[in-house]
């Protein structure tokens, strides 16, 4: 989608986008859509685009998924999950309705805005997420991604776990493909998927729903979109920190101990998306924030 296509539906809709950088590498915020970012590249949007998300608002009966990134709190399933808050998996409501602020500060553009969250075991946490975006043909596209924990209390090991996670999703077309730099082990977090899984490369389907995770040791992930001729890479940058499992299971089974840094995850509906998540905590004092600096270039192949 060109720049202007892509203007003229939050125009048309009321909600908000600004843009860091330039027409030539960027990315466009959405403070009014879950605060999701879309790179810029050479005048055309290269993240996925759903006009219906912008057009519209999402409800109880329906999610309309906005593309883009989107900063989520991991984990997704298991009784530490934000996703199942209500027994089913849904995207947590606090998020879905946020609104969030906008400052430049130094030469970056920053979103940021109170998020409630409630845990599958019905704990609750009063957060804020930051998004701050710095861009330059030197560095690219810079996202310092945070959580801030607000309150009420202390929450004590065997109650909580949190990290920042970031969700890059892109549109599917024929030759497309992942490849993960230093891998490590590949770990499935939904059924089989070795038969799209050559080495250190996978490649999207609509055979199936599949989603593979790397942990510390891989240390790039890559979306090589072969009929536009471009490569996007994300790097996270090393924090330290405790990593741990993001994987969407039900609240009745336990997180598997894996570390998970980089994610690549494939839907059968059209899309896809390269993932990176910061390490966490399993407890949490007021004021803790859990970071995560993902590094995205984008280049001609």
């Amino acid at each position: 989608m060109n720049i202007t296509e892509f203007k003229r539906l939050f125009q048309q809709s009321g909600k908000r986008c600004e843009l860091a950088g330039n027409e030539d590498l960027g990315v466009f915020s959405a403070p009014d859509l879950e605060a999701r970012l879309y790179l810029v590249f050479r005048g055309e949007v290269m993240s996925r685009v759903n006009p219906d998300a912008i057009l519209h608002y999402s409800d109880r009966t329906i999610y309309r998924n906005p593309g883009g990134d989107g900063l989520w709190p991991a984990p997704e399933g298991s009784r530490y999950g934000y996703n199942y808050s209500a027994g089913t998996w849904c995207v947590p409501a606090g998020l879905l309705r946020a609104r969030f602020e906008t400052e430049r500060k130094d030469g970056k553009l920053i979103l940021s805005g109170e998020v409630p969250l409630i845990n599958a075991q019905g704990i609750g946490l009063l957060t804020e997420f930051r998004r701050s975006m710095e861009v330059s043909e030197q560095n690219g596209i810079v996202v310092e991604d945070s959580i801030r924990y607000l309150g009420p209390a202390r929450r004590e090991t065997g109650s909580v776990r949190l990290a920042a996670w970031s969700l890059s999703q892109f549109d599917r077309h024929s030759g497309d493909r992942c490849k993960l730099d230093n891998p490590g082990p590949i770990r499935d977090l939904y059924g089989d998927s070795s038969r799209f899984r050559k080495e250190n490369q996978c490649l999207p389907t609509d055979e199936m729903r599949y989603q593979i995770a790397c942990g510390e040791s891989c240390t790039e992930i890559h979306l090589i979109l072969q009929d536009r001729g471009i490569m996007i890479s994300r790097q996270a940058l090393s924090a330290g920190g405790m990593y741990m499992d993001i994987a969407d299971i039900s609240p009745t089974e336990e997180l598997s101990g894996e570390a998970v840094k980089y994610s690549f995850y494939s839907d059968p509906s059209g899309f896809m998306e390269i993932e990176t998540v910061g390490p966490g905590k399993r407890e949490l004092q007021i004021g803790d924030t859990l970071s995560l600096t993902t590094v995205n270039r984008i280049r001609v192949l």
